[in-house]
């Protein structure tokens, strides 16, 4: 009950007060009889839809204060107008009855309405094909604009059409009617002086003009614009247009009947009219056969100053080989989207409209849904034509050939000659400023190109929706660029000097949706990428699943100004911002980020207030959390919510992982200081239990690989300076052949069995007790020995375990075997004593269980076996002695 109250006291203020509301992008109020009407300003007054009749909404703009001018009345299911109905709307400018049912309009019934400039009568029923009409309705001379398609009945039999008679509107200049088959304007129409624009297309109203005859148009000709679209057009006779002196822009689209044998015709009777646009888009069936354009077609056309010309959506193949040359020297926008063009030498005559400054031909190769077939008229083959005119003067070889020689850019290629097309480089028209070639089925690498001329005018280019997996390049020069389109082509390597041309210049650069995020977060290749685009004010790296950026990728973009990174896997901004000293506008939505480094919003911050212009980040759809640790950030952002984009759409995600909405973070911030102090003595203990617990486990892993830092240590040290003495004396390698580590207790073993044993097989002994060098460091002269000899031998005993320093030379020999021989090894051991495992350390006990070693008997039988098996561990790198 309660909501039910308020909502009828909204509505009854909404009523009482005149309240506002949206219509139509703009703010209007409610006005007009019972309220059923919309005013956008006091004197234009909507009340479509309304059910209200004509006259009681010219009674109520007569009883009321509202100075209305312009009122709408469309779809009120008005059938009639009588003289008495406009009674108070003596004022009205601008008049619009479009969709109603209307079939009367009483004679002289605007004849009160002394200054109306614009009605608009289309879409209703108005059958003056039968009455000539003549328009008298009372109809001032002021009236300016008059709109009457969509009124004529075409399924009446042939020969009942009749245009309306307009000669009373001397001032008339637009002229919306329906065309009407088998008929020729009247000649009433002769007196229309300022007429400027007539549209008799089928996308207003209703057309079916199968044929445009000499006559057609001779009592319009200072008509400027005609449009003739979706008329049905079959035919058009040499003379059609030659009327219109003063004619500037001719529509002729979407008339698939027509087809291209009709535009020789066109372009010969353009000749004699001022022509500046040409609309000959979609005059060809969608399912079909593709189009060559001939040079028979665009002959005369060299003899107009046509400024534009569209031929999109006509199933283009390609234009006949020298054809280009007979385009006109003012032709500078061309249009061909939607087309099947495959490759000719006619792609290498581009440079022969020199002055052509914008070229739209995206959409090549494109699908089209069956659909469309139903949607167009069959096309008849077995239509008889007549070609009334000679061969046009201008295809004459010679003539094409003086054309061309005039422009340097222009190349004559002569018929049936071969050309060598990789010889050639591609030309560019020298004045093109724009060309958009997006989504056009291109598969391609794109290859280093080098187009010509190098001194070109390009400034805007799209190649966005086509598949270039690698951009290789480089392409150019384009010493003007300052847009580029990479978007949505697949691409997922660019290549450190794509960019070199035009990159000096270049001030935007598209290149979203792609697959860059494995380059772009390589940190030797992607600051390379950018490095000369020291221009740049627009970059959109979006959709591209970027995981991070280098730290210098962006630092050559001084000038930059919007970055665009949304939609990437970002975590964290770590690129540096000292040299982004012009970016104003940050884009991040929908990535992982959580808080934003302060070198970024402290660069933010200044850019603002030394440009005096605001700054924008839009961070929605990333999860922010409400932590300690990015208490800083979370206080920045409240504190700049006005240049957040739609803050209220913000995600945010407190400690416990409770969803908080915008409105609910900007409490929690405001408390976050003081919420954050209380956990300063336990982040202080925590950080010294963390200290402590590290310091254990470092101190574990020295412990544990302490002989390995004790070889590299020593081996470094010994290694230094006796490679500098060997350099010096120019001596061998190895030193030793056996370097033996025994203890005292086993002097007698050594030197009565082990001496003689070897020594007579030709190998050359270390030993502690004779060879260490006196005065030097203990560990240097067992580091010395081992790296000077090939092998050594561990003599392993009880007495050898109690000794720290066989233990030593033990471990330093496994460390060498490991490090430094880890082919063949170096480390022996002979197993002199029956010892337990546990008497073993780990080290030792590890390397007898992993590697072989030769055990020690006393019996003389098996003595000879012992010292040829410690023999045979010895030859793998001493047989080169023997």
């Amino acid at each position: 009950m309660e909501l039910s109250g308020v909502r009828i006291l909204l509505c009854t203020c909404f009523i009482a007060c005149g309240a506002q509301m949206i219509y139509d992008g703009d703010i209007s109020t409610v006005c007009g009889p019972s309220n059923k009407c919309r005013c956008k300003t006091i004197s234009e007054m909507d009340c479509s839809r309304s059910n209200l009749n004509l006259s009681t909404i010219c009674e109520f703009i007569q009883n009321s204060s509202n100075n209305t001018t312009v009122l709408t009345l469309t779809r009120n299911r008005i059938s009639s107008i009588y003289k008495k109905d406009l009674n108070g709307c003596e004022n009205i400018i601008d008049l619009d009855l479009r969709y109603n049912e209307m079939v009367l309009i009483e004679e002289l019934a605007f004849d009160d309405i002394l200054n109306i400039t614009h009605l608009n009568l289309q879409h209703n029923n108005l059958s003056w094909v039968y009455t000539k009409l003549d328009i008298n309705i009372g109809l001032s001379n002021t009236l300016q604009s008059l709109k009457i398609s969509g009124n004529a009945n075409l399924s009446l039999p042939a020969g009942t059409f009749v245009y309306p008679s307009l000669n009373n509107l001397a001032n008339l200049e637009i002229l919306y009617m329906d065309g009407l088959p088998d008929t020729v304007l009247s000649s009433s129409y002769k007196y229309l002086v300022k007429l400027e624009t007539l549209v008799l297309s089928g996308k207003y109203g209703n057309c079916r003009i199968n044929t445009i005859m000499n006559e057609t148009f001779e009592t319009i000709q200072g008509v400027k614009h005609l449009n003739l679209a979706k008329c049905g057009l079959r035919e058009i006779y040499a003379g059609g247009f030659q009327s219109l002196r003063k004619l500037e822009n001719l529509d002729l689209s979407n008339n698939v009947l027509l087809g291209f044998i009709p535009l020789r015709n066109v372009s010969y009777s353009l000749q004699f009219t001022n022509i500046k646009v040409l609309d000959y888009s979609k005059v060809h069936e969608t399912f079909g056969l593709t189009t060559e354009i001939k040079q028979r077609d665009l002959c005369y056309l060299r003899n107009t100053s046509l400024v534009e010309i569209n031929l999109s959506r006509n199933l283009i193949g390609k234009f006949e080989q020298n054809a280009f040359i007979l385009l006109p020297d003012s032709l500078n926008k061309i249009r061909v989207e939607d087309n099947k063009f495959t490759f000719g030498l006619y792609l290498l005559q581009l440079g022969c409209v020199s002055n052509v400054t914008e070229f739209y031909g995206s959409f090549q190769n494109i699908p089209h849904k069956p659909n469309v077939y139903d949607d167009e008229p069959l096309v008849n083959d077995s239509i008889p034509w007549m070609l009334s005119l000679n061969d046009c003067p201008y295809m004459n070889p010679e003539y094409l050939k003086n054309v061309s020689k005039t422009d340097r850019y222009c190349r004559y290629f002569e018929p049936g000659h071969k050309v060598n097309v990789r010889s050639s480089l591609p030309i560019i028209p020298q004045k093109l400023k724009k060309v958009e070639f997006g989504y056009c089925d291109m598969v391609y690498d794109i290859p280093k190109i080098f187009v010509w001329p190098a001194e070109n005018n390009v400034e805007y280019i799209v190649l966005s929706g086509n598949v270039f997996n690698n951009l290789k390049g480089p392409i150019g020069p384009f010493p003007k660029l300052k847009y580029l389109d990479f978007s949505q082509c697949y691409c997922s390597h660019i290549y450190p000097d794509f960019f070199k041309f035009g990159s000096y210049t270049l001030e935007s650069l598209l290149i979203q949706q792609n697959l860059l995020g494995k380059v772009l977060s390589d940190k030797t290749i992607a600051p390379i990428i950018f490095k000369d685009l020291v221009h740049l004010k627009f970059l959109n790296l979006s959709t591209n699943t970027i995981p991070s950026l280098p730290l210098r990728i962006f630092s050559n973009l001084n000038n930059l100004e919007i970055l665009d990174l949304s939609v990437n896997n970002l975590e964290t901004l770590d690129f540096d911002v000292y040299n982004l000293t012009n970016l104003l506008h940050l884009h991040l939505r929908s990535n992982f980020i959580q808080s934003l480094p302060t070198e970024l919003l402290l660069r933010l911050d200044e850019n603002s207030m030394r440009l005096k212009k605001n700054f924008t980040i839009d961070m929605r759809d990333n999860t922010i959390r409400i932590t300690c640790e990015s208490k800083d950030f979370l206080s920045w952002l409240a504190k700049h919510k006005s240049n957040m984009v739609k803050f209220s759409d913000y995600k945010f995600v407190d400690q416990s992982g409770k969803s908080v909405s915008s409105e609910e973070f900007l409490v929690l911030v405001r408390s976050i200081d003081k919420d954050c102090s209380s956990y300063t003595t336990l982040i202080v203990i925590c950080s010294i239990g963390i200290s402590v617990y590290l310091a254990v486990v470092i101190g574990g892993v020295i412990y544990r690989n302490r002989w390995n830092l004790l070889y590299f240590v020593r081996n470094a040290k010994i290694r230094h300076f006796r490679y500098r003495q060997l350099n010096d004396l120019d001596e061998v390698q190895y030193r030793y052949d056996v370097f033996i580590s025994y203890a005292n207790e086993n002097n007698e073993f050594v030197f009565d069995k082990c001496m003689p044993n070897l020594e007579d097989k030709g190998l050359k002994l270390c030993l502690h007790d004779k060879d260490f060098i006196p005065g030097n460091n203990i560990a240097d002269n067992i580091v010395e020995a081992i790296s000077n000899s090939r092998k050594t031998i561990c003599i392993l005993s009880k007495a050898f375990l109690k000794s720290q320093w066989c233990l030593y030379e033990f471990n330093m020999a496994r460390m060498e075997s490991i490090y430094d021989r880890n082919e063949l090894g170096c480390l022996v051991v002979v197993l002199l004593d029956n010892i337990a495992s546990k008497d073993m350390p780990t080290e030792m006990l590890h390397w007898i269980r992993t590697n072989t070693y030769i055990e020690y008997t006393d019996d003389e039988r098996y003595q000879a076996m012992f010292w040829e098996n410690l023999q045979g561990a010895l030859s793998d790198r001493t047989d080169h002695l023997q």
